[in-house]
Order: structure tokens, then sequence, then C-alpha cells
């Protein structure tokens, strides 16, 4: 009777231990996934931020550039491609 209580606390023991080590896999696998998307998230508004500046100085370069353009001479360097940038 002794012997298999000794058992039953031996296998207790190592049961909590099993499951400390299973939380600390887990609670590391979920820092690891939440700063990877944070990560992921920054850079993603980066990109977003960028190109939505990029897009204003495109749009300012041509339109100062053509702001006081009126006639043929605007409608033929439009059509030529002159004016616009390239990013």
């Amino acid at each position: 009777m002794f012997s298999s209580l000794v058992g039953c606390a031996n296998r207790g023991a190592s049961t909590v231990i099993f499951l400390r080590r299973i939380s600390v896999s887990v609670q590391t696998n979920v820092n690891e996934y939440l700063e990877k998307t944070k990560n992921e998230t920054i850079e993603r508004s980066y990109k977003i931020n960028t190109g939505i500046k990029r897009r204003i100085v495109h749009e300012f370069k041509v339109r100062s550039q053509f702001k006081n353009c009126r006639g043929p001479k605007w409608a033929s360097s439009m059509a030529s491609g002159e004016g616009v940038v390239e990013l």
C-alpha cells in the first residue's frame, strides 16, 4: 500500500512538472507570435504610410510643374509623359 502511494505521488509530481513545461512552452510560443505580429503590423503600416507620402509628393510635383500651364503645350507634355514622376 505504501509503495502504491509513493508511486502515485511520484506520478503526480512528474505530471505537474510536465504541465509546467507545456505551460512555459505555450507562453513562449504566444510571446513569439505576438512579437512577430507586432513587427509585421509596424512594417505594414510603415509601408502604407511611405506609399501615401510618395503619392502626395508625386501629386505635388506634377501639380506644381503644370500649375500655370494651359493649352496645347500642357496637353502635349502630359501625353508625352513629361512631368510623370517615377517612384
